[in-house]
């Protein structure tokens, strides 16, 4: 884009942050939205709230008259002969503006540097150089989309990265913030929030993280799975460490890791441990009879049951649609035992409770009543963090109904029929079907200091009211289980009351008090070749 027609205008006093304030955060399912006004007269728009980088990112309007952004992206933004506190940015001892081009889980955006005032809340600052306007992208994403909230960790000093501006935390003067969603309603941003007392300091040194000290199922107690302190190696600051980031949907780790999660979670699961064994017995006749021992589920491919087993062969003949749902694909038959498989040390161990898990989920239609809670019957999960050193060491516990998900998903079913009751036709008929899912996904960071890291995406921020401190040495986290509450005249109202999924599991039963997703996952970008 070039500098011709761009007008410059002088840009008036900065302005002042104000004390304190809250903005609500408009749940979009997979990802959360704050509006942000931009310019002078103000322009809304509705960002998402993204604490996984630090950017303030707007579409241009000129991205859309070039084709380049699609209409159903939402507004864009127009500096020139509209705002009149709008500077355009130039490169030095060149007529052509300042660009970056910024990669994000889901593409690429490319954007020019510009100069105007941004408010959210009650909180206002002047963004010198640092509002960056959506020129171009190449984003695979379905809209609306239009722009990014950065709430990102402060880079270090010395460490400043390559295409690094000042975000809005930093141009506002906010030390301190919060941000909690909620399952019904709008979730929360509050803006330079109370000091909290059980801090804990960010590991790393580029995200906001924590020691992650693995999981344990249902009871705290429990043996952790993986990424236990007696883990790390010589020379690390952590065996594992996770990233608290509102901007991914789901709750990402190694694959190994989360499969083990999977058989754990089957085992300590009495309807998911009787119905493994069930398929396990029912494999093993099936085997028996045909005498392929090799073949296992293919005995069931394309939908044919040639011995008529009735029961467990209707859920067994949908397992090979279902093991690779959610991003997770089968486990390595070679590598079976690492997932807690059958313990009869037959052929048919190949099937893992880890897949079992995995396949009752998506079959949650057929036992999941209007009655039936979760938390009545699936064990919780007990995510154990530490602060930087291994400090302040805490324990968070998540709901069932906060790490299973639900949503529709479209199934063929093929059949013959005979046409006016004399010749056979072959039928292909689909359907929706509302299917669950672990709210899991693969992504392998490993770093040389904190091992394994994992980003627990929005599931975090739905069970607990996740506090940051940027200001503090390091930077340092507080996860609170309270109701978010609620802004009101740009004030935080009725917060810190039971947890919001505490009352969901008592009061919302059923599929109603699973969040659905309408869209595919969102995954924030981060350098799996950085380091934490």
């Amino acid at each position: 884009m070039g500098a011709q027609g761009l007008l410059q205008v002088v840009a008036g006093a900065p302005l002042k942050a104000a004390e304190s304030s809250c903005s609500p955060l408009r749940n979009h399912d997979t990802f959360s939205t704050v509006e942000v006004l931009i310019g002078t007269p103000p322009q809304k728009f509705d960002l998402v709230a993204d604490t996984g980088s630090n950017d303030v990112i707007v579409q241009s309007c000129i991205c859309q008259e070039n084709g380049y952004c699609s209409k159903r992206f939402g507004k864009c933004f127009r500096g020139t002969n509209k705002s009149t506190s709008f500077v355009m940015n130039h490169r030095k001892n060149s007529p052509d503006p300042q660009s970056l081009l910024l990669s994000f889980g889901s593409g690429q955006i490319m954007a020019v540097a510009a100069t105007d005032n941004v408010q959210v809340g009650g909180t206002q600052a002047r963004m010198s150089s640092s509002l960056l306007l959506m020129v171009k992208h190449a984003l695979n994403l379905q809209g609306p989309f239009e722009g990014i909230l950065g709430l990102g960790r402060p880079t270090p000093a010395g460490q400043k990265q390559l295409g690094d501006v000042p975000g809005f935390l930093q141009q506002a003067k906010v030390d301190r913030f919060s941000m909690c969603f909620k399952y019904k309603g709008d979730g929360v941003l509050g803006l330079n929030t109370p000091e909290q007392k059980e801090a804990m300091g960010s590991v790393g040194a580029l995200h906001w993280g924590l020691d992650f000290q693995g999981i344990s199922v249902g009871e705290a107690s429990n043996k952790v799975l993986f990424c236990s302190p007696e883990l790390k190696k010589p020379g690390q600051q952590s065996a594992c460490g996770f990233i608290p980031d509102s901007g991914t949907t789901l709750m990402m780790g190694p694959e190994k890791q989360i499969l083990s999660l999977y058989a754990d979670l089957c085992q300590r699961w009495d309807r998911c441990k009787n119905t493994h064994h069930g398929i396990v017995k029912e494999l093993e006749a099936l085997k028996q009879k045909s005498g392929l021992l090799e073949q296992g589920l293919n005995l069931l491919q394309n939908n044919q049951n040639p011995f008529g087993v009735s029961g467990w062969a209707d859920i067994i003949k949908n397992l090979k649609n279902i093991l690779g749902h959610g991003g997770m694909p089968p486990s390595n038959p070679s590598s079976s035992q690492d997932y807690g498989d059958d313990s009869s040390g037959s052929a048919t161990s190949k099937i893992s409770p880890a897949e079992t898990f995995q396949l009752l989920l998506e079959n949650c239609e057929q036992w999941i009543g209007n009655d039936t809670a979760l938390t009545d019957e699936m064990p919780s999960l007990f995510f154990h963090a530490a602060g930087a050193n291994g400090n302040k060491t805490k324990v968070l516990q998540m709901h069932p109904e906060a790490y299973v998900m639900q949503s529709t998903q479209e199934v063929a079913h093929r059949e013959i029929k005979k046409l006016m009751g004399i010749l056979p036709v072959n039928i292909l008929e689909k359907k929706n079907k509302t299917v669950c899912m672990p709210a899991f996904g693969k992504m392998d960071y490993p770093t040389k200091l904190n091992g394994d890291v994992w980003i627990l995406g929005t599931p975090l921020f739905y069970q607990f009211n996740v506090h940051y401190d940027r200001a503090a040495s390091p930077p340092s986290m507080t996860l609170v289980e309270e109701d978010c509450g609620h802004c009101q005249a740009g004030k935080l109202v009725g917060s810190g009351s039971a947890s919001l999924l505490d009352r969901s599991a008592t009061e919302v039963r059923g599929m109603d008090a699973l969040r659905r997703l309408s869209s595919s996952p969102v995954v924030s970008h981060f350098d799996q070749s950085s380091p934490l």
